[in-house]
């Protein structure tokens, strides 16, 4: 070694003189960079960072080529010298990687063996661009001990080095194990046709971190060769993986990428191979060119041969099936439907909603009617996603003649499907005997009936008895909301004076429709003798979204007692809240007007939350009106801070209210706020 090294040392004073020889330096230059150099001698880690910027700043400023060939020189004999610190070496080198020339590259090498400096030395080699410094290290590489030999190998990889093969390959056979996987990632990075020739020569020989890396740098060179259509290397490297025992994952990725243009019969048979593969790093692999790669006529030979394959790729094969809708493969999916795996069979269903066909109907009720809850959950979202000719047909036909947990199933998919020629079978399950199924039956009704079926959905409300009426009229409401003219009917309900328990129901959905057609209804039956008549209109009308629901209950308030006056002034209130017809300032007056009229402590909480809402003067006073009130005095209080928040800087009126809080409240919170808030 000390002979190699001395040749090197000797060629580079020899470059290095030769190269100052022609120069006639700049005496200033030399002095402050030999100063900078002197003093930067003795620096070490952690110490003040001003001499190494100072000199990187320096050699930055003095770049021009005859700068370069004066002080490169000088760079060298720093680093060369053992009496620097190790901290100042590095730097140094550091630099002649980046202000550096191929002149420096024999002394460089020759540092690479150096315990201290010898990784910044090839690092430093790796950033020089000059092709110069390759030939250097590949001349100097076969005489260089094993360490060194691995930091040059790496730095030819990296630099992707021309010509370097050749004297790469041999380290693949070295004892030292770092050594050979350095080289065999050196290779990879090289990904020639030669490199890869080298690698699969090797891999009988190859144990441990080298044959790990060996995997990596093939595929490195499979996908390069596939990139400059070279299938002969293309070829030689899956061939290679193949009888070395490679790794599933290696193998599948040299056979996806060799596939990725491919057709898609091919893509499909090779993908067929993978998912019957037990290992599930191919059967996720066969699914993904199955998916990326097949089209939907040569994806089926995949599904022919679903029935052998492992079950998991038997579910990602089903969910391809399920994204592209193939109801061609519908039989195939129904038969897996009936297996004893659950994973399966929840598999097929789930499938079978946008892939299945009429005669999977069959199949889906079997499994909706089953044992299993989440088998069952599963079917029943197929049953009403299945689409397709005679699908609706096979339905119907089901549901008048199946068995009874068949029709509750067909029952219960109707209204979802949208299928309105269910209307008259949900009807009749409407007033069968069987309580379950009449429930069912109502809300499918609502979400299918039309205005001909509206006169027979108010029918049912008024046949109802008193626990089921509240499901009718919540299907009512459903259904009105595609009625235009749904309250002219509701109207002419109520004017027939039916039974107080039927006129209580429409007046509930009447409430809940807030159809103008039914307020002169609703206004007649507040004031109703019998109690429940006039409580349910009162809540109906505490309900409306506009004010014209506010006189009749006004009136009411005005004449009412106990429960009705209570239910009277609280739907005013709410009314007030949310009528869409009324501005803020109109809001105001109104709540002004109920401040007088309310008596009750609840409903003047009420009141006091709602004025809170708003944020203007007018609206603080109402709430102040309150404050003189001890049963609602901190509700009051709460209220006035939340508006005067809300409306800014307060008025005078305002400010003599914040005043009054801050100076009198027996809660020191807000006694706080309304001090903040007049500030």
């Amino acid at each position: 070694m000390k002979t190699i090294v001395t040749r090197v040392l000797a060629a580079s004073a020899a470059l290095l003189a030769a190269s100052c020889a022609t120069l006639q330096p700049d005496p200033r230059a030399l002095a402050e960079l030999d100063g900078r150099l002197k003093a930067f001698g003795s620096h070490e880690y952690g110490a003040d960072r001003a001499p190494q910027a100072a000199l990187s700043a320096f050699l930055t400023a003095h770049r021009s080529s005859a700068d370069r060939k004066v002080i490169e020189p000088r760079l060298v004999a720093f680093a060369q010298s053992a009496s620097n610190t190790r901290a100042s070496r590095q730097h140094v080198i550091r630099e002649l990687g980046r202000v550096g020339t191929a002149v420096s590259a024999p002394a460089l090498i020759a540092l690479v063996p150096d315990a201290e400096v010898g990784s910044d030395a090839a690092m430093a080699l790796e950033r020089i661009a000059d092709p110069a410094v390759d030939a250097a290290v590949l001349e100097a590489l076969p005489a260089c001990p094993a360490a060194a030999r691995a930091r040059l190998v790496a730095m030819l990889g990296q630099r992707r080095a021309a010509g370097a093969v050749p004297k790469i390959a041999p380290c693949l056979r070295e004892a030292d194990a770092d050594l050979a996987a350095t080289a065999v990632t050196a290779l990879g990075h090289l990904a020639s046709p030669e490199a890869a020739t080298e690698l699969i020569a090797a891999l009988p020989s190859l144990k441990g971190a080298p044959l790990t890396a060996a995997w990596d740098a093939l595929l490195s060179c499979h996908a390069a060769a596939i990139a400059a259509g070279d299938n002969r290397t293309v070829s030689a490297v899956i061939l290679a993986l193949d009888r070395a025992g490679a790794p599933a994952r290696v193998r599948t990725a040299s056979t996806l990428a060799a596939l990725a243009g491919s057709s898609p019969r091919d893509a499909a048979l090779q993908a067929a191979r993978l998912l019957e593969s037990k290992d599930p790093a191919e059967q996720a692999a066969g699914a993904q060119l199955a998916r990326r790669r097949a089209d939907d006529r040569s994806l089926l030979a995949v599904i022919a041969a679903m029935p052998s394959l492992p079950p998991a790729s038997q579910i990602s094969v089903m969910g391809i099936v399920e994204d592209r809708r193939l109801s061609v493969a519908a039989p195939v999916i129904a038969r897996i439907a009936a297996s004893s795996d659950p994973a399966l069979r929840k598999a097929a269903l789930r499938t079978l909603g946008p892939a299945g066909r009429a005669d999977s109907v069959s199949v889906i009720l079997a499994a909706a009617t089953g044992d299993d809850e989440e088998t069952r959950t599963v079917a029943r979202k197929a049953l009403r996603l299945v689409a397709g000719p005679g699908v609706d047909a096979v339905i119907l036909a089901a549901g008048k003649g199946g068995t009874p947990a068949v029709r509750a199933e067909v029952i219960r998919c109707l209204g979802d499907r949208g299928m309105v020629e269910g209307l008259p079978m949900l009807f009749a399950a409407a007033t069968g005997p069987d309580a379950a199924l009449r429930a069912e039956a109502v809300r499918q009704v609502g979400a299918l009936a039309g205005p001909r079926e509206w006169p027979a959905l108010l029918d049912l409300l008024a046949a109802a008895g008193d626990e089921e009426r509240p499901a009718i009229v919540t299907a009512a409401e459903m259904a009105a909301l595609r009625l235009p003219a749904a309250g002219d009917e509701v109207a002419a309900r109520l004017r027939a004076a039916p039974a107080a328990a039927v006129r209580a129901a429409l007046l509930a959905l009447a409430g809940k429709l807030s159809l103008d057609a039914t307020l002169p209804e609703l206004q007649k039956a507040a004031a109703d003798a019998d109690a429940d008549v006039r409580n349910a209109a009162l809540r109906s009308l505490g309900s409306w979204t506009r004010s014209s629901a506010l006189p009749a209950l006004t009136a009411a308030a005005a004449n009412a007692e106990g429960s009705s006056l209570r239910l009277a002034q609280r739907g005013a209130i709410q009314v007030v809240r949310k009528a869409t017809d009324l501005d803020p300032a109109a809001r105001v007056a109104r709540y002004r007007d109920l401040a007088t009229k309310i008596a009750n402590v609840d409903e003047q909480r009420a009141l006091l939350s709602a004025v809170a809402e708003l944020a203007s003067p007018e609206a603080l006073a109402v709430a102040a009106g309150f404050l003189d009130n001890p049963a609602v005095r901190a509700e009051a209080e709460a209220a006035v801070i939340q508006i005067a928040k809300r409306a800014g800087k307060p008025d005078a009126a305002s400010a003599a209210v914040l005043r009054r809080i801050a100076g009198e409240s027996s809660s020191p919170a807000m006694k706080d706020d309304a001090a903040a808030l007049l500030r």
